[in-house]
């Protein structure tokens, strides 16, 4: 099983990748992801929800097993669960516990986002900060310049990325 702990996340890479047309499938490096079908992937998130009445700590866990779609790509499919709002267990609907989100980092995948009408509202900043970091991942690893541990590329600023 794969297990990270994220860091509280930003959106603005989510809507560089969404306003961007899909890139060339790119070369095996440093961040490519190698599937196995049934593997688990795990995350446990924690953040700060900072609104402008309020500031709450939350922790949520993700857990995905890798399925092979028709097409013969690899797809995560999360499920969450164990949401603690400052440290309290919070009760997720059945609709929340129901809702799945297929995320990839295989290359021949790019990054959607699922349908949260059905989930609940204080779901939704954790399923979109694990779908950013997902979205970060695949921009780099579209990156001709990372390579290797430790490579960096630079992006001129006021140029389109």
């Amino acid at each position: 099983m794969i297990q990270h702990k994220l860091p509280n996340s930003r959106m603005l890479s989510l809507a560089a990748l969404l306003l961007c047309p899909p890139l060339a499938a790119p070369a095996q490096g440093a961040l490519a992801r190698h599937y196995q079908p049934g593997e688990q992937v795990a995350y446990t998130m924690h953040g700060t929800n900072q609104g402008h009445t309020s500031t709450f700590d939350y922790q949520a866990h993700a857990q995905a097993t890798v399925q092979k779609t028709a097409s013969g790509s690899f797809t995560e499919v999360f499920t969450w669960s164990d949401f603690k709002v400052g440290g309290q267990l919070f009760p997720l609907s059945p609709e929340s516990l129901q809702f799945h989100e297929p995320l990839s980092l295989a290359p021949d995948q790019s990054v959607t986002v699922p349908d949260l009408s059905k989930v609940q509202p204080i779901l939704i900043g954790p399923t979109t900060d694990l779908l950013t970091f997902y979205a970060d991942v695949q921009l780099a690893m579209r990156q001709k310049g990372l390579v290797h541990a430790g490579d960096h590329v630079f992006f001129a600023h006021g140029v389109p990325n």
